[in-house]
């Protein structure tokens, strides 16, 4: 199961927690509205794509891929950058670098 989906069902089963009726059948709907947004920009996954155009992805043609800063700043001031392309111990830190500087 993909982590997307594990968090779609969670979304999914939350709505089991919402006692108001008008309440659960707007929030389904928000999440379905989000999920149809989700699978017709094929989940954002140009944003990762090397080959994309360079509006539409976030690393280079390389793959390198640089912190942007948290995301109350326009910048990040120490310039540090990551390339999961690269080997697989760096795909293991890209899966926990996240691209507004804080770690998950």
């Amino acid at each position: 199961m993909t982590d997307f989906s594990v968090s779609c069902s969670q979304v999914h089963s939350y709505a089991q927690t919402i006692q108001k009726p008008k309440l659960k059948d707007e929030y389904k709907k928000t999440a379905e509205c989000l999920v149809m947004q989700l699978k017709s920009d094929k989940y954002n996954g140009c944003y990762f794509n090397r080959k994309e155009k360079e509006q539409n992805r976030l690393c280079t043609q390389e793959g390198w891929f640089s912190c942007q800063g948290a995301f109350d700043h326009d910048e990040c001031k120490s310039l540090h950058s990551i390339n999961p392309y690269g080997n697989r111990e760096s795909r293991i830190l890209f899966s926990t670098w996240n691209l507004d500087h804080r770690w998950v």
